[in-house]
C-alpha cells in the first residue's frame, strides 16, 4: 500500500478552516434558534419506582408520554429527584445487577460520570415508543434503553423526565443541543450522540 501525500499550501489550509469556522458558526446559530422557540418547553412528567411495580401503573404511567407528531423532534432527560445522598449509589448498583444478567439491551454505564443525578440524556422523534423501552413495557428487550421497571421498583427513587418538543427542526440541530446537554449533565447511563 502507498501513501500519497498532498502537499496543500499553507494558504489552502487556512481558507478551508475559515470554511470550517464559518460552517460551524452557522450550525451553533441554527441550533441556538431552536432552543428559542418559547413553546418548545420544558415539559415534565414526574413518576416514582412504585408507578413501575404493576403492569397497570406502568400502562398508566406510559400513556402520559406523547406520541409521534409530524415533524417533531423530542430532546429529553431523566433524573433523580430528592435530597438522599446514597441514591445515585442505589441507583447505580441496582442498574448494574440488572446489566449483568443481559437479559435485555441495557444503556452504557458511565462510570466516569460518578455524582450524577442526572441518568439519561436523549432524542426521538416518538417519545412514547422511545419510553417503551426506558420504561420497560411489554416483551420487546432489543432495543437499547433503560428498562426501569426491571430494576429500579427496589431503590425507592423519584423520577423527573424532563422534555422539550422541537417542531420543523433538522436532526444534526437537536444532535448538538443534545451533545453539549449530554456534556453538561454526565448522565449515569446511555450514551452521547446520535445513533
Amino acid at each position: 500500500m502507498h501513501v500519497i501525500l498532498v502537499n496543500l499550501s499553507d494558504r489552502h489550509f487556512e481558507d478551508i478552516f475559515v470554511s470550517l469556522k464559518h460552517v460551524f458558526k452557522a450550525r451553533v446559530q441554527r441550533a441556538a434558534n431552536v432552543l428559542a422557540a418559547p413553546q418548545a418547553g420544558p415539559r415534565y412528567i414526574r413518576f416514582t419506582s412504585a408507578d413501575l411495580s404493576s403492569p397497570d401503573a406502568l400502562s398508566r404511567l406510559h400513556a402520559r408520554f406523547p406520541v409521534k407528531a409530524t415533524a417533531t423532534h423530542y430532546l429529553y432527560q431523566v433524573s433523580l429527584e430528592g435530597k438522599d445522598s446514597q441514591l445515585i449509589a442505589r441507583t447505580r448498583s441496582a442498574f448494574r445487577r440488572a446489566r449483568l444478567t443481559e437479559s435485555r439491551n441495557m444503556s452504557r454505564d458511565n462510570s466516569a460520570h460518578q455524582e450524577s443525578r442526572s441518568i439519561y440524556v436523549g432524542t426521538s422523534k416518538n417519545m412514547f415508543d422511545r419510553f417503551r423501552s426506558h420504561l420497560g413495557t411489554g416483551t420487546g428487550t432489543t432495543t437499547w434503553g433503560l428498562y426501569l421497571s426491571a430494576w429500579a421498583v427496589p431503590i425507592g427513587a423519584k423520577f423527573l423526565v424532563e422534555y422539550y418538543e422541537f417542531k420543523d427542526s433538522i436532526d444534526e440541530d437537536i444532535e448538538l443541543i443534545e451533545g453539549v446537554l449530554w456534556d453538561s449533565l454526565r448522565p449515569l447511563f446511555g450514551k452521547k450522540g446520535g445513533k
